[in-house]
């Protein structure tokens, strides 16, 4: 399988290894139709990330009040929500998944230098990016930021496959296990706008939000005592599982 993603007008082609991920045909954009089924019509091809604070009931969610898959656009805020995998606005695909080193070299349109820390730290964790679609329909529309490696930004819904700030890359650093791949593989999410990665700035729950409760944010990454393992606070821990329903 290869991907290709459109930055600034250039096409950037990757290799991918599907196998190697665990994720199978849900990699792929989903195609399943809104047919007026209940909620849950995403089935397996739907991924549901959460935070290891507060755990596997809430889930991530486009903050849209009347919950029925419609009224998706650019700035709609994301969180965690109770129940958001019943509703068809928690629905979200993982439209590619790639390794750090498919998108480094030396052109001027290549994600990363050759040499940047990146490149030469972090080659091997995975790149993700996650795709809102309701009922299994693709969208185009992926969480991201409005401006690249902007500290305390709302993640928010984002036209995919356009810049860095729609993609998300795993540290494997700092998680449970190294692979970041699981319901119990906790890891802290990178955005890939970051321009430094040495102190990479994260997804983040910020549970004082209101209107939506359980924001999703961009904050610094902050590590635990290596006594207590050296990972992430547990609002920066996130792991997915992928829907066994449809």
């Amino acid at each position: 399988m290869r991907i290709r993603l459109s930055v600034a007008g250039y096409v950037l082609t990757a290799a991918v290894a599907v196998a190697g991920i665990g994720v199978g045909a849900g990699v792929s954009r989903a195609s399943a139709s809104h047919d007026g089924a209940a909620a849950g019509a995403c089935g397996r091809h739907c991924f549901l990330l959460y935070a290891r604070r507060p755990g596997q009931a809430f889930t991530m969610n486009v903050a849209i009040a009347a919950n029925n898959g419609t009224g998706g656009r650019v700035g709609r805020k994301i969180s965690l929500q109770p129940a958001a995998d019943h509703g068809p606005d928690g629905d979200f695909t993982m439209s590619f998944a790639g390794r750090v080193s498919q998108f480094c070299g030396q052109d001027l349109h290549d994600f990363f230098a050759q040499a940047s820390y990146v490149c030469q730290h972090d080659s091997d964790f995975w790149v993700f990016e996650a795709e809102w679609a309701p009922y299994g329909n693709s969208s185009g529309l992926c969480a991201g930021l409005d401006s690249p490696d902007s500290m305390g930004e709302s993640i928010t819904l984002r036209e995919c496959g356009v810049n860095t700030r729609t993609l998300w890359i795993a540290n494997q650093a700092n998680g449970t296990d190294g692979h970041c791949r699981g319901a119990a593989n906790y890891c802290p999410w990178m955005n890939a706008s970051d321009n430094n990665f040495r102190n990479p700035q994260v997804l983040t729950m910020d549970g004082a939000t209101l209107k939506p409760g359980n924001q999703l944010t961009l904050a610094p990454q902050t590590l635990l005592p290596p006594g207590d393992s050296g990972r992430a606070w547990n609002n920066q821990e996130f792991a997915y599982y992928w829907r066994t329903d449809g």
